[in-house]
């Protein structure tokens, strides 16, 4: 199960002379919550053997996982750096090692764009806790949110360009692909239930939500997912045509018809998808004429095989809450809708998810979760409306054409939570 406890982002870089040396000062010197994971010495030991880190930088620690960059550069014939990431053993093992697969796979789809996965294992930490560990490549390059706002429109249209090309190569990859197939075969041969249910006909899904051998269980996921505080939606089932009506609670959204026939396409119109495409997750290379290209794409915890237009969706529910590139996100989307197949089965999971996580963000905002309330006056502030097409999602007002940088948005956030009282817990605490 999940911690409550907020993941902190910080770097905490160290200096070593030798193992243990380094890891007293983690533990004296470090601002971490005892229960926080920290990569300890068995935990190295079993990575690493005996080569010694030089240097460990911290970027992401809680209870449940530990991100952490590995320098060996004080050796004479020094390993190249490595990123590792623990995570807690939990309920759920075959997501871990369902991610890696995935990145894995991603890799030999775009070779040299994504960090090849060195190792991937478990191992114990001094207190006796199972921990899941992967190793990957580090690719020491500037993110994409670093750089954009000193592109020019060529500059930014020719990244993007990049971008959907690598989005294009991605979704020629079905699930039930002969080499799919044999990879996930190799990367999971440690997880023989999971290895059988993405080797059943017409499987698809991914990490975060789970495998699907049904269009409508898939539909049931989206809604249950968006239910947690409170249920924003009616589901009515039909008989004529076959399927179900969603309508919110709100009177100002249309209901929306999802027709069995649409649902029963899902699985074969599955293809790969990253679905977390954001500047942060982007990494760019410094051209000899001043210019730029991709060099890396991070984060494949949402990856899987799903509709295109899950993918194109998730763009829209992103924004807003994982960050706040108005223009990024504006030229991605119009090129990842060219690609995206019209057909009445993707349009009526744009249409049905649209629906299901609008009327679950303003029940959010309702009962005072931040990260929903910021959402909606970052949405505001910077007056974005949805467009009547599905496939376009949020665009500006005409005569509008504000943007908004990572400093920006976390100024936005900060002032919001300048605005709440001292003693302030959300409604549903």
């Amino acid at each position: 199960m999940a911690s409550t406890r907020q993941t902190w982002s910080r770097f905490m870089v160290m200096d070593i002379t030798t193992l243990d040396d380094a890891l007293l000062f983690v533990i004296v010197y470090s601002i971490m919550d005892p229960r926080d994971i920290k990569p300890d010495h068995p935990i190295l030991k079993h990575i690493f053997n005996d080569a010694y880190p030089g240097a460990i930088t911290i970027f992401t620690q809680n209870w449940d996982e530990c991100v952490f960059k590995v320098d060996f550069s004080y050796y004479a014939n020094p390993r190249p750096p490595c990123i590792v990431r623990l995570e807690v053993e939990d309920d759920e093992p075959t997501k871990f090692a369902m991610t890696a697969a995935l990145q894995g796979l991603a890799a030999t789809i775009l070779p040299g764009l994504v960090p090849k996965v060195l190792q991937v294992g478990k191992a114990k930490n001094e207190g006796g806790r199972l921990l899941n560990f992967s190793v990957t490549e580090f690719i020491d390059e500037k993110t994409l949110d670093d750089v954009w706002y000193e592109l020019n429109a060529d500059g930014r249209s020719s990244l993007i360009s990049e971008l959907a090309e690598a989005v294009e190569k991605l979704h020629s990859v079905r699930l039930s692909d002969q080499k799919v197939q044999e990879f996930l075969g190799n990367a999971l041969k440690d997880e023989p239930g999971l290895l059988k249910e993405l080797s059943g006909p017409g499987t698809f899904g991914g990490t975060q939500t789970g495998v699907f051998n049904s269009g409508s269980v898939f539909m049931g996921h989206i809604i249950k997912e968006h239910t947690d505080i409170k249920q924003p939606i009616t589901v009515n089932v039909l008989s004529e045509p076959r399927g179900i009506e969603i309508k919110s609670d709100f009177e100002d959204m249309e209901p929306v018809v999802v027709e069995e026939s649409d649902m029963d396409r899902w699985a074969e119109e599955a293809v790969f998808c990253h679905n977390n495409l954001n500047p942060n997750q982007i990494f760019v290379r410094k051209l000899a004429d001043g210019g730029y290209s991709i060099a890396g794409i991070l984060d494949w915890t949402l990856a899987g095989f799903y509709p295109a237009s899950y993918e194109l969706s998730l763009q829209d529910s992103h924004l807003g809450l994982g960050h706040g590139n108005v223009s990024f996100y504006l030229l991605l989307k119009d090129r990842l809708k060219e690609v995206t197949p019209r057909t009445s089965s993707q349009i009526a999971l744009l249409r049905a998810r649209e629906l299901i996580h609008e009327s679950h963000e303003r029940v959010l905002v309702s009962s005072d979760i931040v990260s929903s309330a910021v959402r909606k006056k970052f949405l505001d502030k910077l007056e974005l409306v949805r467009d009547e097409d599905p496939y376009v999602g949020w665009r500006r007002t005409p005569g509008t054409s504000h943007d908004c940088s990572a400093a920006e948005f976390e100024r936005l956030e900060h002032d919001f939570y300048m605005t709440l009282p001292q003693d302030w817990k959300p409604a549903w605490e």
